[in-house]
């Protein structure tokens, strides 16, 4: 898998299986979850504030992809 992050937009960080992680755009979020076949509570995603990862929640991303007209293709579980 292969992603080109684009400095001008926001930066988001899949973590899951313990100590892997990728780093992406927001529009690559679906590509890199359904590539990867990972399971809603089985990866966290994070989002930067102040150069602060933030664990993302659902409700955040759903606006957040609303606003690109981007249609989630995933399921995501922030809270466990």
């Amino acid at each position: 898998m292969t992603t080109t992050i684009n400095n001008t937009e926001r930066v988001f960080q899949i973590r899951y299986g313990g100590f892997n992680q990728v780093f992406c755009n927001i529009r690559d979020l679906n590509k890199i979850i359904l590539e990867l076949n990972l399971k809603a509570g089985y990866y966290k995603i994070y989002h930067f504030i102040d150069c602060q990862p933030k664990l993302l929640s659902q409700n955040l991303l759903s606006k957040m992809l609303a606003a690109l007209e981007i249609k989630q293709e995933f399921y995501y579980q922030s809270h466990f």
